[in-house]
């Protein structure tokens, strides 16, 4: 989709237009804005400890065992800066599981 598009959605913010990574980098270095709750939730939404994105990941990678598997999911985590891992993997499991 086209950049004014996004604006148009309203997802960009006019102090952060590059989106969520220029937010991040700003929010990790101190500022504080309006805008952080949103974007939290948005982070938390995609690829927090419930995050659709991460729990379909790791469901996948359960259903193969293959930690190459859907790198189009794996890429857009990273955009996220989520990285893949062992540890959140065993903690899906384990509530998925009720282990």
């Amino acid at each position: 989709m086209p950049y004014d598009y996004w604006k148009e959605m309203n997802w960009m913010h006019e102090d952060d237009p590059y989106g969520w990574f220029e937010w991040y980098i700003k929010y990790y270095s101190g500022r504080r804005h309006p805008d952080d709750d949103r974007q939290i939730r948005r982070w938390q939404d995609f690829c927090g400890r419930n995050g659709r994105w991460r729990k379909r990941i790791y469901k996948r990678i359960e259903e193969t065992s293959d930690w190459n598997v859907s790198p189009r999911i794996q890429q857009s985590l990273l955009h996220w800066g989520y990285v893949v891992n062992e540890e959140d993997y065993e903690h899906y499991k384990r509530l998925e599981h009720g282990i």
